[in-house]
């Protein structure tokens, strides 16, 4: 059990602040058929009705940080995308991730490569169920590079304004559930580049 910090109060008072709370995938700002799960770290698509959608994680990454985030694929159906994306991405069921607006940035499991504002910015190898995929992102030259199980597969310039956040897009075959995990900081796989820090500390 996590324990809670007590300060002293101006009142003369304990204060029990509670302990803060994890980055997770946020219920909030994701496309209404995905399916949260596993404490909010596990996203699934089973609506054959819908054809691509997004949502984001809950820690901004702020001007100035290096950060490298890890996320696991579970089933990648037709496709799912890992990147980031501001807080007002758009999350109809029309919105592939980097393919509808310049506020987020996407690489593909089905090696569509890299998309931002529906323009392909370079090519990747995809990647497939069971896969890790870490994002290293780096906003002091506004470079984001992916990695597949531990090797680098592409990065790129990217051009989105203000705090960012983890993103994913998922999109359902009609055949196999779209699935995608985010990994908790106390979980990575592969530790951070020198510099970077671990997504949610």
């Amino acid at each position: 059990m996590m324990a809670t910090a007590v300060f002293p109060s101006c009142s003369g008072f304990l204060q029990v602040v509670p302990p803060p709370v994890g980055v997770t995938l946020d219920p909030t700002i994701k496309n209404a058929a995905i399916v949260l799960s596993n404490g909010n770290m596990t996203a699934t698509l089973t609506n054959g009705g819908v054809q691509d959608v997004v949502g984001l994680a809950t820690v901004a990454i702020t001007a100035g940080q290096k950060v490298r985030i890890e996320f696991v694929v579970g089933a990648p159906s037709d496709r799912v995308a890992f990147g980031i994306g501001a807080a007002n991405i758009l999350t109809s069921d029309t919105a592939f991730l980097g393919c509808t607006s310049g506020n987020d940035i996407g690489n593909y499991s089905s090696g569509a490569g890299v998309w931002q504002n529906g323009s392909n910015l370079a090519g990747s190898g995809g990647f497939v169920a069971g896969n890790v995929v870490d994002i290293d992102v780096d906003t002091t030259i506004n470079n984001i590079a992916w990695s597949v199980n531990g090797t680098t597969q592409v990065n790129v310039t990217y051009s989105i304004a203000g705090n960012v956040y983890a993103a994913y897009g998922l999109r359902y075959d009609s055949i196999t559930p779209a699935q995608i995990s985010l990994v908790a900081p106390a979980s990575f796989v592969n530790a951070p580049p020198s510099g970077f820090t671990k997504y949610g500390l």
